[in-house]
This record gives structure tokens, sequence and C-alpha cells, in this order.
């Protein structure tokens, strides 16, 4: 059970949006559009409270990276064929 916080996003493949859950952990959540499952490796918790933005997704070069604005903060990862944890590449 999570409360979603931010609007959701879109890729290829899947969804994605901020939530918390009943302990008011922060989360970013991803599910397979096809499979309607949470991928392995997800939720991610988050270092800092989410915000109400949008996860925003980028490709260049063939690299799709995802943004979330968090309290304070910016998470950026590679999601490119996400389909299990994605790498962190900064916050």
């Amino acid at each position: 059970m999570c409360t979603i916080k931010s609007p959701l996003s879109l890729d290829a493949t899947n969804v994605y949006w901020a939530a918390t859950n009943v302990s008011a952990t922060q989360l970013l959540m991803a599910v397979g559009q096809a499979s309607r499952t949470v991928m392995t490796g997800w939720p991610l918790t988050t270092p800092k409270n989410v915000t109400t933005s949008a996860p925003q997704l980028a490709t260049n070069g063939g690299v799709a990276t995802l943004y979330l604005g968090i309290v304070n903060d910016l998470l950026q990862l590679d999601v490119t064929g996400a389909t299990s944890s994605p790498t962190p590449i900064s916050r």
C-alpha cells in the first residue's frame, strides 16, 4: 500500500511515480506496462522526502535517464531497458 505523491511518467515499457508507504518511507515506484508487475529491485527508497513533481525521463545516445526532484536535491537514475534495479548515477 502506498500513497502516490506525484503524477505518473511513462517510457516505452514502464510507469514511474513517487510515493510514500504506510511507514512514511519515501519511494520511487515503477511498474511494467505489459506485465503490470513491480520490477525486481523496485521500489527504490529515496534519500530525502519526495516532492509532488513528476519523475522526468530523458534519452540521450540510447541511454534513458529518470530524474526525480526530492527535497533540496535531484535523483538521477539510468533506467535504460529497466526490467530490474536501475543504476544510480548521482544524487
